[in-house]
């Protein structure tokens, strides 16, 4: 039985404007590459896009992978404990959550949007974390995209070696968990997949010049 699309309604205006006004002196400055693993796609529909998590900025690293479409960043609830902070990233269309104990709103949040054919951004490592190890991914990515059947876009950002040097995307092959026979039963499984896929980006972009 297919899924049926639900409309996701929230205050676009401030997010509109912050992308039209800001992403272009964005793109001017870190000169934004992508590289595909293997062969080049355009990303369509909904769909759980996951990258490392570097800096506090990831969030607006995202805007720069995949340009044209909105996105919603999901981030820790601790970033936007604050009124003020609460109603930028509110209007910015960030989801706060609970990495420990994940809500019902943030979960019908997410939900929603991947139904309504949008884009989710997550760090799976749950944390920042610049050192060349990954940390240990988180189930949330596995569970929405198995939930919501659209794929997992991995995505790793390579760090850059100076201010000049060009910021670097670099893309894998999108996973869809339900073509692969994974269930809520294997759910860390999938994770696992997820985050050697990852691994895979992150030697890629060691090799790459």
């Amino acid at each position: 039985m297919a899924i049926k699309k639900k409309k996701f309604k929230e205050k676009r205006w401030f997010y509109d404007l912050g992308f039209v006004t800001g992403i272009w002196p964005l793109i001017a400055w870190f000169r934004p590459k992508k590289i595909f693993i293997h062969k080049r796609y355009k990303i369509k529909g909904g769909a759980v896009l996951c990258y490392n998590h570097r800096s506090y900025f990831d969030f607006m690293s995202t805007l720069m992978a995949v340009i044209f479409r909105r996105h919603r960043v999901v981030s820790i609830e601790e970033m936007i404990e604050k009124k003020f902070n609460r109603w930028v990233m509110t209007h910015l269309l960030i989801i706060p959550i609970n990495k420990n104990n994940l809500s019902i709103e943030s979960y019908k949040q997410i939900t929603t949007v991947l139904k309504g054919g949008g884009l989710i951004d997550i760090f799976p490592e749950g944390s920042l974390n610049d050192s060349d190890e990954m940390l240990e991914f988180k189930d949330g990515p596995a569970l929405f995209a198995l939930r919501c059947k659209v794929p997992i876009i991995p995505i790793y950002i390579r760090k850059r070696k100076n201010v000049f040097e060009r910021m670097r995307f670099y893309f894998g092959d999108p996973i869809d968990l339900n073509e692969l026979g994974f269930t809520k039963d294997n759910l860390h499984e999938a994770t696992l997949l997820l985050q050697d896929k990852m691994n895979e980006l992150k030697e890629f972009s060691k090799e790459a010049k």
